[in-house]
C-alpha cells in the first residue's frame, strides 16, 4: 500500500489518531510515526505529498526534520502541529517553507487543511510539467478512424539512496565452520539494469493502461534516459572480470568453549542499485489532458554489495557489512 500524507508526533497514539482522522475525513492514505528516522524512511518508499510534523519532539524538532524531509523532496508541503510552539518558533517555520500550522486543539479543521496542501502540491508538480518536456515514450490507442495519442515525459528524477540492495537480491557465496578453509569462484551476478518493484509496476501499468508489451517499452525507456542521466554518478569506467577466485578462512574455535565465539560464517553478495524517484508526465493528444506518475525505480550500478553473518556459539547471529565492490 502506497501512503500519500505522513504523520509525525513523538506520542504515538496521537499521531495514530491523527492519521485515522485524516483518513475517514480527506479519504487519504496515511502513515503515522514517533520516529524521525522512520518519517525520512517513509518518504523515501513512498508518495508522500504533505506532511504533519509535531513541533516539540525530543530526538528531532519538526523544523529540523522538515529539513530533512525537504532534501528528499523539495516540493513536499509541511503542516506545523502544535500544541506548545510560540510565535516565533510559528514565525521560523513558516519562513522555512512550512505551509501551514494548526494548533492540536484545532483537529476539526485538521482534514480540510491538509486536503487544501494536498491539492497545491498536485499544482506544483502540474505546473513543472509545462515546461516543455521531451517525451521518452509515445503509442497510439482507439480505433483505425480516430486514433490518439499518449505521450509520456520525464519531468524530474531524484536520487533518494546512492547504494540500495534489496533484500530478496542477496546470496550466499560460501559458510564455512571454524577452522575451515576454502577456495570460491565469485561469480558476478546477472541482473535487471532497471528494476521496479512490485508495487511499483502495478502504478506504473495502471497509468499506461495497455499492454504488456507497452509497458515493457516505456521500462526500456525510462531505463536508457535514467542512464544517460546518472552514468557519471553510479558507474565506474572499468568494470572488473565476470569471475574472482577468493579464499575465505574463519580461525579454529578458542579451547574455554565458554569463551563467546563465531562458530560459522556465511559471506554474501547483492547487486547495488541506485533508489531514484522519478516523476512521468502523461498526456493525451485527444483531451490534451495531463497526469502526473511518481514511480521509485533502482538503477544497477557497477557495485556490488558484499556482507558477513557470523554465527556464535551463544545461539545469536551477527550480520555485518562489510563493503561494496566493483562488479
Amino acid at each position: 500500500m502506497s501512503f500519500e500524507i505522513l504523520v509525525v508526533d513523538d506520542h504515538k497514539q496521537a499521531a495514530v489518531e491523527f492519521s485515522r482522522l485524516i483518513e475517514v475525513k480527506a479519504k487519504l492514505s496515511t502513515v503515522a510515526t514517533d520516529d524521525p528516522e522512520e518519517a525520512l524512511e517513509l518518504l523515501r518508499n513512498h508518495p508522500i505529498k504533505v506532511a504533519l510534523l509535531d513541533q516539540r519532539m525530543p530526538k528531532k524538532d519538526g523544523t529540523e526534520l522538515y529539513r530533512d524531509l525537504k532534501k528528499v523532496d523539495p516540493l513536499l508541503k509541511a503542516i506545523m502541529l502544535t500544541g506548545e510552539a510560540d510565535p516565533q518558533e510559528v514565525g521560523d517555520a513558516l519562513k522555512l517553507g512550512f505551509s501551514d500550522y494548526i494548533h492540536k486543539s484545532e483537529v476539526e479543521n485538521l482534514a480540510p487543511r491538509v486536503l487544501q496542501h494536498y491539492c497545491s502540491y498536485h499544482t506544483d508538480i502540474a505546473e513543472q510539467s509545462n515546461v516543455a518536456q521531451e517525451s521518452i515514450f509515445s503509442f497510439s490507442k482507439g480505433l483505425l478512424w480516430e486514433k490518439y495519442r499518449i505521450d509520456f515525459a520525464l519531468i524530474s528524477a531524484k536520487s533518494l539512496d546512492v547504494e540500495y540492495s534489496p533484500d530478496d537480491l542477496w546470496i550466499t557465496i560460501v559458510k564455512i565452520d571454524a577452522g575451515e578453509r576454502k577456495k570460491r569462484t565469485v561469480i558476478r551476478q546477472d541482473t535487471e539494469r532497471l528494476l521496479i518493484e512490485i508495487e511499483e509496476k502495478a502504478k506504473l501499468s495502471a497509468s499506461v493502461n495497455a499492454g504488456i508489451s507497452v509497458v515493457d517499452s516505456l521500462t526500456v525507456k525510462i531505463e536508457s534516459t535514467l542512464e544517460e542521466m546518472f552514468r557519471g554518478k553510479v558507474f565506474e569506467e572499468k568494470l572488473t572480470a565476470d569471475t574472482v577466485e577468493r579464499e575465505f578462512k574463519l580461525r579454529e574455535e578458542p579451547a574455554d568453549p565458554e569463551t563467546l565465539h563465531v562458530k560459522s560464517r556465511q559471506y554474501e553478495q547483492a547487486p547495488v542499485y541506485q533508489r531514484i524517484r522519478v516523476l512521468i508526465g502523461k498526456t493525451c493528444s485527444c483531451c490534451g489532458s495531463t497526469d502526473i506518475l511518481t514511480v521509485n525505480v533502482n538503477l544497477l550500478t557497477s557495485k556490488i554489495a558484499t556482507r558477513q553473518i557470523d554465527y556464535m556459539n551463544d545461539g545469536t547471529k551477527r550480520i555485518i557489512q562489510t563493503g561494496t565492490v566493483l562488479r
